[in-house]
């Protein structure tokens, strides 16, 4: 961003055009395979996170919650 500012401040014979700025389309294709293998890593340790995090909520659930829900009770006698 700063190169495009300080571009634009040369004087039109010295300016290069917005093409001679454009990145070599074999770059910007390894750029987005690096990108989407780093999202992928990202992706699958977010996955591992949330099924791990849903793991322990289910073992607290069992724990805590479901011996509240129901409480068993026995009649020992009846006058």
């Amino acid at each position: 961003m700063h190169f495009f500012i300080r571009n634009n401040a040369l004087p039109k014979f010295h300016q290069l055009s917005d093409k001679e700025l454009e990145l070599d389309f074999r770059i910007i294709a390894d750029l987005n395979k690096e990108l989407d293998a780093e999202m992928s890593i990202v992706r699958e340790k977010l996955a591992f996170k949330v099924e791990k995090s849903e793991l322990g909520l289910q073992k607290l659930l069992k724990y805590f919650v479901q011996p509240l829900t129901c409480l068993p009770f026995v009649v020992c006698k009846i006058s």
